[in-house]
């Protein structure tokens, strides 16, 4: 991937060094032509100009374009997993989830044996054995049947099939699971025959996606100038495939709209692309395929997973948890809510039904603004996205004395469409998306720029001068054996408000050691259990995971326990304490919380800042969407891609 744009001007400069060193060049005007050309014929990744709800215009690299080129690269699809893995007890990797594993939407769509395509849904019809008559219907019930048992079937896509098939993958040897044992048959009898008349007889493979969303400056001084940017990631890469630059996809930009307008525009190429099924070319089978998937998780800081999840803000709010409905509180009864979480979780299709009744709300003419706040409060169900449509309603309310809500509704209608369109674009999403389930608790912000955080600043607070000096000095002469650096006692201590997460994940692990006899014992117990809870949430592979889990809820408790020894209300006012606590669920349904860090994104930004630099910043969502279009381009031709 070109990492490091570079102006136009550096460019001539460099153009005609290299003529003055005997070089034979072309112009540069026309090479950037020739790229254009090649990039446009050749239908490499499109750049679509999207008009939002506002009227605000915003631009959008293809999200099926980049799955298209992806499908079609030898060098990512010599690693690409399209089939689950199931490892019994053990995950390492996010194809060997249960979210991937046990998931309905996520079961691979068919297999095929002898030239002979088999959909999970349909029928298949026994030729050689006849204990069960004409029609033999495989059951995972009490087998599980091998891929020799497809011998004896021939597909009969009249009917209904519930089944599982193991097979080998690529002749690795891996046991995967290929279809998916499920009560909802003529889901998957629908689901099959949709397929199998799209597909038109090629192989039909799925692809989850990682999607991610977060606002970096676009400057390089320290003067904010806030971007929204969603990038994306293939959820069957290895983990250490995902941590390379090279398969981190950037989709759209702004300066100007919120992430969840911007998102409309994502989300719809989704919808309306990958998750009904796109033509695609696998460059591993050397074949062409039909590509299925959508969003399989989203990773993004608690903040935007708040606003993603339509809830309400995480600092302020009282209902703020996007996975349950605890109240924050600081009394006795609250802060002990606050430590557990056997509260009612949240539905996503009620948090729905409820921004709906919001708006319905919104449009009467005698609601008051105080009305709406607390039906937001008292729910803890907010939506930024709909709150633009708010406020339209309460404007044309204020600008027609005595109309009734027919009139409102009406307006609102011709004017943007149906109420469904007025909501969050995440409701939109299909594959049994819930976004209070499958955003996850992000450990880089929840624990090294979170729990680790509040901790250190706390404890240094804590210290005389003179007891500071002496920090350094232990610090300083810790051993940074297994390490990716040494300790830098000095750094540590003098800018412990604004260290980087890398730097927290390594001092949280001595921590215990260097505070020894500055602090009391309540702060050192907090400390090795926070750096116990680190060591466990860090890890890169599970082999156990009910051990595992089990080992972190009681290792969580310890935790939350020695806090309240230190200050009980850290609970009230840091609300990250709560939300790790469902970092359980997470590890249950998607393996390893390192998994889904967002460390990759975040290191991404970089990348993207370098590109907001060189232009002219007065479109940078078309000109940053172009350049990185060019630079797939780019990718794709060195990678050795192929063409559909």
């Amino acid at each position: 991937l070109p990492r490091h744009p570079i102006s136009e001007s550096l460019a001539r400069i460099l153009w005609w060094w290299a003529r003055q060193l005997g070089a034979t060049l072309p112009s540069y005007k026309s090479v950037r032509k020739e790229m254009n050309q090649v990039q446009q014929s050749s239908g490499m990744l499109k750049t679509h100009q999207r008009m939002t709800a506002s009227g605000d215009v915003v631009f959008v690299n293809d999200v099926n374009n980049i799955i298209q080129l992806e499908l079609a690269n030898p060098r990512v699809m010599q690693h690409l997993r399209t089939i689950p893995e199931d490892t019994a007890d053990a995950v390492a990797e996010l194809y060997q989830s249960n979210r991937w594993n046990n998931d309905a939407a996520f079961a691979t769509p068919m297999i095929r044996h002898n030239r002979q395509d088999f959909y999970v849904g349909e029928l298949a019809v026994c030729i050689s054995l006849q204990q069960e008559g004409d029609e033999y219907w495989l059951s995972a019930t009490s087998h599980e049947y091998s891929i020799e048992c497809l011998e004896v079937c021939t597909p009969a896509p009249t009917s209904v099939i519930r089944g599982r098939y193991v097979e080998g993958e690529n002749g690795a040897g891996n046991v995967t699971r290929v279809s998916y044992r499920t009560e909802q048959a003529s889901a998957f009898s629908e689901r099959a025959q949709h397929l199998r008349t799209k597909a038109q007889g090629k192989r039909v493979v799925m692809i989850p996606l990682i999607l991610f969303c977060d606002d970096v400056s676009g400057n390089v001084s320290k003067k904010w100038n806030a971007h929204y940017n969603w990038y994306m990631q293939l959820a069957g890469l290895p983990f250490e495939q995902t941590q390379l630059d090279y398969n981190v996809h950037f989709i759209a930009t702004s300066n100007t709209l919120s992430p969840l307008q911007i998102g409309r525009e994502v989300l719809q190429d989704i919808v309306d692309g990958i998750e009904k099924g796109i033509d695609a070319y696998d460059a591993r089978r050397q074949e062409h395929v039909l590509a299925i998937g959508g969003v399989f998780l989203v990773e993004c800081d608690n903040p935007m997973a708040n606003e993603l999840a339509a809830t309400i803000d995480l600092r302020r709010g009282g209902r703020f948890c996007r996975f349950c409905n605890v109240q924050r509180g600081t009394d006795v009864e609250s802060l002990q809510a606050l430590t557990q979480i056997t509260h009612l979780a949240r539905q996503w299709n009620v948090s729905r039904d409820k921004l709906i009744d919001r708006l319905s709300l919104a449009s009467k003419p005698e609601t008051t603004k105080r009305a709406l706040d607390i039906a937001k409060k008292s729910t803890g169900i907010d939506c930024k996205y709909a709150s633009y449509f708010i406020d339209r309603m309460r404007q044309f309310v204020a600008q027609h004395p005595g109309c009734t809500q027919e009139d409102v509704l009406q307006d609102m209608q011709q004017r943007f469409g149906p109420v469904r369109d007025q909501i969050s674009p995440m409701f939109k999403l299909g594959y049994n998306f819930d976004a209070h389930k499958h955003i996850p608790v992000e450990i880089l912000h929840t624990v090294s720029l979170g729990l680790v955080e509040y901790l250190m600043n706390a404890s240094i607070d804590e210290l005389t001068d003179e007891e500071k000096n002496r920090l350094v000095t232990r610090i300083n002469s810790l051993s940074a054996v297994g390490f990716q650096r040494p300790f830098r006692g000095q750094q540590l201590v003098q800018y412990c408000k604004s260290l980087q997460g890398k730097d927290r994940r390594a001092f949280v692990q001595v921590a215990v050691f260097a505070f020894q006899g500055l602090l009391a014992q309540k702060w050192l117990i907090a400390w090795q259990y926070l750096a116990t809870v680190a060591a466990l949430l860090f890890t890169r592979r599970i082999e156990h995971l009910d051990i595992y889990l089990d080992t972190l809820q009681r290792a969580l408790n310890a935790m939350i326990a020695s806090i309240c020894d230190v200050d009980v209300q850290w609970l009230s006012s840091h609300a990250k304490f709560h939300i790790l606590l469902h970092v359980e669920e997470n590890i249950r349904q998607f393996g390893p919380a390192v998994l889904y860090m967002s460390e990759k994104f975040e290191s991404f930004n970089k990348v993207m800042r370098n590109h907001a630099v060189h232009t002219n910043r007065h479109g940078p969502s078309v000109d940053i969407a172009r350049r990185f279009a060019r630079h797939n381009t780019v990718r794709h031709l060195f990678s050795g891609g192929m063409f559909l």
